[in-house]
């Protein structure tokens, strides 16, 4: 078993001991972690290994570590992800991540307790970075149109996903697997994007909404999951192959075509009336 799943299982337990204080432990990254480690290892380290740590608004604090420090954990973490954009994540190990940073072992226990703390860091930092998608569709002068906004959208989430595919691959593995940190993570994530695409479909919406939200925000929802799933497979299969079996370019107009309509029915109708005089009816 990989030092990246056997710190996993050390630090989770197996799924039979799972239980909700657990679970509700697991839901604050790497403080979890830090929970964890030796209560006997030398006060210097354990210095060295808690000084770095989310905040309660998830807001990465780098300044307890010093410049240095943080140039160190900086390099380390660039390092694994390195190899991560070439390897396996099961492969991954603490002395090929600090001999990639030229730094030795020793160094990477300093900022890391395991390779699943540094794979856990990894992902928090690009899940942050998914800001990019909220930003690519918040409200501003041309973006009354529904079409607009499920393009920036499609296109701002499928971008994040070539920047990061191989951190994000391992983020929703873990999460599938059921760790709870990752889990967490990823719900966040996604929580996040469809409360920001509802906010624009109230504003860019033309029929009247009839009721509460949660008929609307179910269909964001399964649109969404439509979306990260083909932004995940986009780009990883030969392009001579016959799969996806749609060209990439209608599938993303499709995605834009469906996200519009959602956010604005309206565009359905005009849709179908266009459709239909072009048929002679």
């Amino acid at each position: 078993m990989s030092e990246m799943f056997q710190s996993f299982r050390l630090a989770h337990g197996s799924p039979s001991r799972h239980n909700s204080s657990a679970n509700e432990r697991m839901t604050v990254g790497e403080r979890t972690v830090k929970n964890s480690w030796p209560t006997k290892a030398p006060r210097a380290r354990r210095a060295l290994m808690t000084a770095y740590s989310a905040s309660e608004d998830g807001v990465d604090d780098f300044a307890r570590l010093g410049p240095k420090g943080a140039s160190t954990r900086r390099r380390l973490m660039d390092s694994a992800r390195a190899l991560l954009e070439h390897g396996s994540a099961v492969a991954l190990t603490s002395s090929a991540v600090a001999h990639r940073a030229g730094l030795s072992p020793a160094t990477f226990y300093k900022y890391f307790t395991d390779v699943g703390s540094i794979i856990h860091a990894l992902c928090h930092e690009v899940t942050l970075d998914s800001r990019t998608i909220i930003d690519a569709i918040q409200p501003r002068g041309d973006m009354r149109d529904a079409r607009i906004v499920a393009e920036r959208f499609v296109d701002a989430y499928d971008e994040y996903w070539l920047r990061h595919r191989s951190i994000l691959s391992i983020r929703n593995m873990e999460a599938d697997r059921g760790n709870a940190a990752f889990r967490y993570m990823r719900r966040t994530f996604i929580e996040e994007l469809m409360n920001a695409l509802l906010a624009s479909a109230l504003i860019v919406r033309r029929v009247p909404l009839d009721g509460p939200t949660q008929r609307l925000a179910g269909r964001i929802a399964v649109v969404v999951a439509a979306v990260d799933r083909l932004a995940a497979v986009n780009g990883l299969y030969d392009p001579e192959s016959n799969y996806p079996a749609t060209p990439r370019d209608l599938l993303r107009k499709a995605q834009i075509d469906i996200l519009s309509a959602v956010l604005d029915p309206a565009i359905v109708y005009e849709q179908l009336r266009q459709e239909m005089a072009e048929a002679g009816y």
